[in-house]
């Protein structure tokens, strides 16, 4: 209900005109737009999970539980500006990760993944590749200038793969990026702005590099912010035999042959100890599918680097089956001679804690119970 006064010439009140109305209606129609607001809100969050889910890299094979937590991390992340710090060996698929985050952001819609690799650019010219460079900076440089990878990554994201190799007068220049958001060519006076979600690698361990004073500590923590350690593939097995399944069908299309993997050469493949990781797997598998001429692949395919590793193991396997075998006759001889674990110690000079323990190992038994 609402009254509004009517006044009279002499501003006295000479009536009020009232208005009630019934909310019911009104307040059910509130509540159902704010019911329709909230369903909207959750079909929007889906549909976002079904575009991410959408512009997945194909290349993302995850079976273990460390990548799918570390998989799960960058999904959770991926619209959060700060600095990332990826570690891991050399081919454990550091890029590959990048990629993911890359395309699960809000930048894939805006800007693009720059990718540069710090160890593969000589130095001297680094600085003037991510920063670019004004028109006659330096001899030989071009008329018109030219931008660098930090402009080329505006509103997107730069990859500064092998970080770790960055001279230090550079590390100075990427930590006032970082710091300001601001970028200057070279032989240019003037900063300019730049949105850019930074993300690092390396396979080296830049907390030494820090105590030895080849890196920055200010930049090690400005690049500390988000780290994540990828794990080599030999501590994370139960990857390994699904992308080996992927990559045979990934070769077996792009050349169009038809192999399969005999049950021995699968077991290599898990039980292999892949110091090259996810890169050296890749590139096995390609190699054998282009070499062997036969349909099946076998374990006498495999490279000779391969199988002389193969036969070490066999080798050692041999060696230990023919010492304990060596060990159960010894035991089994001095069980008929001695009839007590004591005795027999003596002889075989050891401990008879450990006469007891390999008795039972063997499940030999002497006719006295000492």
């Amino acid at each position: 209900m609402t009254g509004t006064p009517v006044f009279n010439e002499v501003g006295e009140i000479e009536k009020v005109v009232t208005n009630i109305r019934d909310l019911t209606e009104l307040n059910e129609l509130h509540d159902q737009l704010n019911k329709a607001l909230q369903l909207n809100d959750q079909y929007r969050k889906e549909l976002e999970k079904l575009k991410k889910k959408a512009r997945r890299d194909p290349d993302v094979i995850l079976q273990s539980k460390q990548m799918l937590e570390i998989y799960e991390m960058a999904d959770r992340i991926a619209d959060v500006d700060a600095t990332i710090l990826i570690l891991g060996e050399t081919g454990v698929g550091k890029d590959v990760l990048v990629r993911h985050i890359y395309r699960a952001s809000s930048r894939f819609e805006t800007g693009e993944l720059i990718k540069v690799n710090c160890g593969a650019i000589p130095h001297d010219l680094l600085e003037s590749e991510l920063f670019g460079f004004e028109p006659g900076a330096f001899t030989g440089a071009s008329r018109s200038g030219k931008p660098g990878l930090f402009e080329l990554a505006h509103k997107g994201a730069l990859f500064l793969d092998e970080v770790g190799e960055l001279p230090l007068s550079l590390q100075v220049k990427l930590l006032r990026v970082l710091q300001e958001k601001q970028i200057q060519r070279v032989g240019g006076i003037k900063p300019k702005q730049v949105d850019v979600r930074l993300i690092a690698a390396t396979n080296r361990n830049l907390k030494e590099m820090v105590e030895k004073g080849t890196f920055r500590e200010d930049l090690y923590y400005r690049l500390h912010v988000i780290p994540i350690s990828i794990p080599p593939l030999r501590e994370r097995r139960e990857d390994i035999l699904p992308l080996v399944q992927y990559f045979f069908k990934h070769f077996q299309e792009k050349y169009r042959i038809t192999k399969e993997c005999h049950r021995e050469v699968k077991d290599f493949f898990y039980h292999y100890q892949w110091l090259g990781n996810v890169r050296e797997l890749s590139n096995l598998v390609e190699r054998l599918i282009l070499t062997v001429p036969a349909k099946t692949i076998t374990l006498k395919d495999l490279p000779c680097e391969y199988r002389e590793t193969e036969n070490r193991k066999r080798e050692v396997k041999s060696l230990q089956d023919a010492i304990a075998r060596a060990e159960y006759e010894m035991l089994a001889n001095a069980v008929k001679r001695f009839n007590s674990t004591y005795k027999i110690a003596e002889e075989l000079g050891t401990s008879q804690a450990t006469i007891v323990r390999k008795l039972k190992k063997y499940r030999l038994q002497t006719s006295a119970r000492q």
